[in-house]
């Protein structure tokens, strides 16, 4: 989830380089709704957006969860990716409920490595 197009795009280009298939979308009330019309793993969740941030977010899907709404999978790993990457900006983003804290730019080799401690190998398209 990230509201610039660029981002979005360098993003599904790294994914699909490791073997994930990915969606996007540009805002947090536009990610709730994919979320809870989908069967997905992870999601990569920007903070700054225009309509709904990431940490509002965020928190919604967790509420979605605790409730059990229909379409929210309990497991669903959020990983901040953003900007800022001050030691606030993270306690902030894992306190709103998301489980890691990425700053940008980010290279290949860290989104990797995210995929790699939160998904099961089998996720993968290639696998």
């Amino acid at each position: 989830m990230d509201d610039c197009r660029i981002n979005r795009r360098v993003a599904v280009s790294m994914l699909r380089q490791l073997g994930y298939m990915a969606d996007v979308v540009e805002g947090g009330r536009e990610a709730l709704s994919a979320i809870g019309g989908g069967t997905y793993s992870l999601v990569f969740m920007d903070v700054q957006m225009p309509d709904m941030d990431g940490l509002e977010a965020s928190r919604r899907i967790r509420q979605a969860q605790a409730a059990g709404v229909a379409g929210f999978a309990p497991d669903l790993r959020i990983v901040a990716y953003t900007t800022n990457v001050s030691p606030e900006q993270r306690e902030e983003c894992l306190s709103a409920g998301m489980d890691d804290h990425l700053g940008k730019p980010v290279s290949t080799d860290t989104i990797a490595a995210v995929l790699e401690k939160y998904l099961d190998p089998s996720c993968r398209f290639n696998s």
